[in-house]
């Protein structure tokens, strides 16, 4: 989970954080953070560099700390992530989607 900069979200973060490390087993809850204080732990991903950054710049980094375990996580499982279904039953691809002409707006128009 995401531990927020903005000291009083960040306070709600750590109680949840706390919470959810207690009722799950040991290495389950990942915490990703730009500042380690206050944040119990050992499955810590530290943001060096973001202490003062808004949370909205956490953002990206956050999406690429939760890409990165759920990529672990499927080869794990022996799935691969490009191509997770083999067999077919998903496809990645709409079918039967009619892509139409966008109407000409009155101010491009010469």
């Amino acid at each position: 989970m995401t531990v927020s900069n903005a000291p009083y979200t960040r306070r709600y973060d750590l109680d949840i954080l706390a919470e959810l490390r207690a009722g799950l087993p040991e290495g389950s809850v990942v915490a990703i953070t730009a500042s380690p204080n206050g944040v119990p732990g050992d499955d810590t991903w530290l943001l060096p560099g973001l202490a003062d950054a808004d949370d909205t710049v956490l953002a990206l980094p956050a999406v690429v700390c939760a890409q990165l375990i759920a990529l672990r996580s499927s080869l794990g499982q022996g799935i691969r992530p490009d191509n997770p279904f083999p067999s077919g039953e998903v496809n990645r691809v709409v079918q039967g989607v009619t892509v139409h002409p966008l109407p000409q707006r009155r101010d491009d128009v010469a």
